[in-house]
Parts: structure tokens; C-alpha cells; sequence
């Protein structure tokens, strides 16, 4: 019998569980948002003025007349790592960019080492807050910002619903993976153990509800993350084609004919009884009536 024995009752649980693991592992969205311009291109970057406690000003001693401009810059990427800019597992990191030049010198630009103010753990759910005309990334803790309170950067990234802010892919051949359109806000805090806090706000036409303009995805149609019941339901169809055919086939190379060829027929068979006998029984205990008429009866059968 298909699913009767203990090896085919397991065998279907590990499909089970691994057609579950797949199709939870491939969405990475909100819900009823579109972002897959955002997840699709490998990284987005934007540069800002410098934000207290983000990246530290650095000018380099130059003699004679100099001009030098100082600024933070932020590569980040959503539902994976960014690639090779950043330290492994990041999913947002800042370095200090300077650039500076002169009358004896070239122009020169000079980046520090980036801080992984953001993680990414390919073992994990990321983490979206969804709301009606938002939603926000949370990204996993990044490095330490204090050893002694094993406190560490904390960054979210949240876009809020523009129609008109419609995100276009900037990573071809002559891209610099810029975002299409700068954050409204850029805020940095901490707090007294340590914990350093980052905020940043984007306008985004995908953050409006069931994705507003589009935000530019693949053929610009908008993402729509499978609901708990859709995922069941694709699971339960294939299930159950799965238990009859195998099923068959098992009983049919144990010899089995006609209907006991059907996995667990009797079970099948005996079924509509059992859930009379339960509704039965159910009922009784809440009229609090009996099922039998007698204990003469009851020790008959």
C-alpha cells in the first residue's frame, strides 16, 4: 500500500518537505509589492554627505592649494549578498569615498575599507515589514560596533509608494548600478551600549499596493508572492497524483487486483462509516445522550 508502509509514509514526507523547502526558498518579496527590478539587478549604490557616527571624513594632508571632497557611500542589494564590493554575507556595507586634486597632483579618489552595516544569511527568511503604502527591508545585524557589548550596526531600508518613482535598472556596460532616484533621508543613531542604528528612505512606485506602477521588473509585470493556501494547494494535487500512482503501482506488483489495487482501499472504503461513527460520537457527548441502549448490548458486540 502507497504511504501505508513506514519507507513509502516517509518517502512522501521528504518530498513533502523538500517541495515545501523550494518553493518557500524562491519568495523573496512582500506582500503585494513588486520589487523585482530591486532583487534583480546585483547591487544598487548611492552616495550621500557624511551622516554622524556612518563614515568617518578623511582628508589626506596635501600641501599648497587643494580641493578635497569627502563623502559616504552605501552598496547594497536585496534577497542576496552584494557581490565582491563587500565582506561575505553582506546585504549593505558603507565606505568613506575622497577625492581630491590640485595644481601639482592628478585627480585622485580614495575609498576606505567598507563597513558591513547590514548582513544578509542565505539560511534565513528575509525579513519584510509590509505595510499599505510601504514596506521595509530589515537586514540581519552587520559588524560590531562594540566588542565589550557585542553591539553591531542595525540597518532598514524603506521604501515608501511614489507611482511616479519608477526604478530602472542601471547595471549594464556603461552603468555604475546608481539607484534611479536618491533617498529622501539618511539617518544614523546609536545608543548608549553601542548599537548603531541605520535608517534609509526611498521612493519607490513598487511599494505601492499590488505594486503601483510596476517598478520596472522582469516585462514589467508586478511580483505576486504565493499565498500559505496557494503553496498547500500546489503541494496537496501533485500529493495526492503521487499516493494513487505509486500506490497502484506497489500493489499491483504485489499482485493485486481490481479495486485492491487502490492504496489502502479498505481504508478508503471504511472511511464514510468512520466519520458517521465520529459525528455520532461527537453529538452524543455533547447531548450528553448514549450510543448504546444497554451495557447488555455493548457486551454483545
Amino acid at each position: 500500500m502507497a504511504c501505508g508502509s513506514s519507507h513509502l509514509v516517509i518517502g512522501c514526507l521528504v518530498l513533502i518537505f523538500f517541495a515545501t523547502q523550494q518553493v518557500s526558498s524562491e519568495i523573496c518579496a512582500p506582500i503585494d509589492k513588486d520589487i523585482n527590478i530591486l532583487k534583480d539587478q546585483n547591487f544598487w549604490t548611492f552616495e550621500v554627505p557624511h551622516v554622524e557616527k556612518g563614515c568617518i571624513p578623511f582628508k589626506p594632508p596635501i600641501s599648497g592649494e587643494e580641493n578635497v571632497t569627502s563623502t559616504c557611500v552605501f552598496y547594497f542589494s536585496l534577497c542576496h549578498p552584494v557581490p565582491s564590493l563587500c565582506t561575505e554575507n553582506c546585504g549593505i556595507c558603507l565606505t568613506n569615498k575622497v577625492s581630491f586634486w590640485g595644481h601639482d597632483y592628478d585627480s585622485k579618489t580614495l575609498y576606505t575599507m567598507p563597513k558591513k552595516t547590514g548582513g544578509f544569511d542565505p539560511n534565513k527568511k528575509v525579513n519584510f515589514d509590509s505595510k499599505w503604502e510601504y514596506f521595509t527591508l530589515i537586514y540581519e545585524p552587520g559588524e560590531l560596533t562594540n566588542a565589550s557589548t557585542l553591539s553591531s550596526f542595525q540597518t532598514e531600508i524603506t521604501f515608501r509608494c511614489n507611482k511616479s518613482a519608477v526604478w530602472k535598472r542601471s547595471d549594464g556596460e556603461s552603468g555604475n548600478n546608481s539607484v534611479t532616484y536618491p533617498p529622501t533621508s539618511v539617518t544614523v543613531t546609536s545608543t548608549e551600549i553601542g548599537v548603531v542604528s541605520v535608517k534609509v528612505v526611498f521612493e519607490y512606485s513598487g511599494a505601492c499596493f499590488k505594486g503601483g506602477g510596476g517598478g520596472g521588473g522582469k516585462d514589467d509585470e508586478p511580483s505576486k508572492p504565493l499565498s500559505v493556501g496557494s503553496i498547500m494547494l500546489i503541494l496537496f494535487f501533485p500529493g495526492v497524483f503521487l499516493y494513487c500512482v505509486v500506490g497502484v503501482l506497489v500493489n499491483k506488483g504485489a499482485g493485486k487486483t481490481g479495486k485492491e489495487m487502490i492504496p489502502n482501499s479498505k481504508f478508503w472504503s471504511d472511511l464514510p462509516g468512520l466519520i458517521a461513527d465520529g459525528f455520532s460520537f461527537v453529538l452524543a457527548k455533547i447531548t450528553c445522550s448514549q450510543m448504546t441502549t444497554s451495557r447488555q448490548s455493548y457486551n454483545s458486540m
